[in-house]
């Protein structure tokens, strides 16, 4: 998995240079090393895959950057019956590598697709958790913080926070600290994760935030079940027309496959089993707001309305004004979007297309206006978070 390192690098030189012009150098600044672990690297699919018992069990994960990445039916490499992107779960269902002229592959499985996989695209798994990652993110940002304000206050003793300006948000003034957002509505996490406050501990910015770069670094951008609304109407989002189209095409391909089946390539087996994965392409724009920025899109900023999303580490860029005051200029290492941007989200050539998904999932079920599926799972999710579905539009 990619590991952040994060050094503490002093300097002696002058704090800002005058004018508008970015800062050419202070006291403090921070310097981020972003290093891939794959299972091609030496001795890795030794330990984490050949001598690991349970490694049957684990879900394996494609490496950072890697997009497109080729699922070959077999080791003549003739026949690609998937494609995998960053951050797409895996199986490995063998514990030796195939070697084919100068490359190895591994045996995986994909959504009941098994096929090959060059093991130096699949990431090293680690104890590492989504919230184990979070933390980290958020203690960082605090040190951050906490460096910026003694920067910020050196000459004019000033303890009441830095100022913070937001390309397209605008200036927040006095911020002093981050927080997590602990928010639950109607049993799900609220859509923000971290909030900034200022020194009169006012919440003053809502960011969704994913560690990783990418597409591949979110599970999903929202459910579509009656409690995926917002606290005011918890089946905003299930009774949405679009999303209720979806459903009844859903159930009609189930019902489909358990009658007298009619419906040429039914993902759906004669038992009621979802074999392959099936998606379609959000068209409503509102809906892509809500599901991405939150379901209460529209509304006052808060936990389940976001001001933007950010991905990766924190930036924070430091500018003097004409006036001689230091400001920053927040940014992120990875993707950002502000509320209402749809760009990526509406693009059909990126990865981040919002798409509702429904993938085979033991243990999970969808409802449907005319009746609840057992074995799946349906939410909206990027676009590559799925590369081997079928279109439901292209059936019914």
């Amino acid at each position: 998995m990619a590991e952040l390192v994060d050094a503490l690098v002093l300097g002696t030189s002058s704090l800002f240079c005058g004018g508008s012009s970015p800062l050419l150098s202070t006291k403090y600044f921070k310097v981020f090393l972003i290093v891939m672990a794959h299972l091609g690297q030496r001795n890795a699919w030794d330990k984490y895959v050949k001598n690991k018992a349970d490694s049957s069990s684990i879900d394996y994960v494609i490496e950072n950057n890697k997009i497109n990445i080729p699922v070959y039916k077999d080791a003549t490499l003739k026949n690609i019956v998937a494609s995998v992107s960053q951050g797409q779960k895996l199986k490995i269902i063998a514990k030796n590598f195939r070697e084919v002229g100068r490359s190895k592959y591994a045996s995986v499985r994909i959504d009941n697709i098994n096929g090959l996989v060059r093991i130096s695209a699949i990431r090293k798994p680690t104890n590492t958790t989504g919230a184990d990652s979070e933390k980290r993110v958020l203690d960082l940002t605090t040190t951050t913080l906490n460096d910026l304000q003694y920067i910020a206050g050196i000459g004019r003793n000033n303890s009441s926070g830095i100022d913070l300006f937001i390309p397209g948000v605008g200036m927040r003034l006095g911020i002093t600290q981050i927080e997590k957002v602990s928010n639950r509505i109607h049993g799900r996490e609220a859509k923000s994760d971290f909030v900034l406050k200022n020194a009169l501990g006012k919440k003053v910015l809502f960011i969704s935030h994913k560690s990783g770069d990418g597409p591949g670094a979110f599970g999903q951008y929202g459910g579509i079940s009656e409690s995926a609304g917002n606290i005011e109407d918890s089946s905003l989002i299930y009774n949405n027309r679009e999303v209720q189209v979806y459903l009844n095409k859903l159930y009609a391909l189930y019902q489909d496959a358990i009658g007298p089946r009619q419906i040429v390539r039914n993902p759906f087996n004669s038992n009621g089993q979802l074999i392959n994965s099936v998606s379609h392409n959000v068209q409503d724009s509102l809906l892509i707001n809500q599901s991405v920025y939150g379901p209460s899109y529209g509304g006052d900023f808060g936990p389940d309305n976001v001001h933007m999303i950010g991905q990766g580490n924190f930036i924070f860029k430091p500018f003097v004004n004409d006036e001689g005051d230091l400001y920053f200029r927040l940014s992120f290492s990875g993707h950002m979007s502000l509320n209402g941007q749809l760009g990526v989200f509406k693009n059909d050539n990126s990865g981040y297309r919002a798409t509702i998904y429904t993938t085979p999932k033991d243990g999970r079920s969808t409802k449907t206006p005319g009746g609840r599926i057992a074995g799946i799972r349906t939410g909206i999710y990027p676009k590559n978070y799925r590369s081997s579905s079928v279109s439901i539009d292209s059936l019914l």
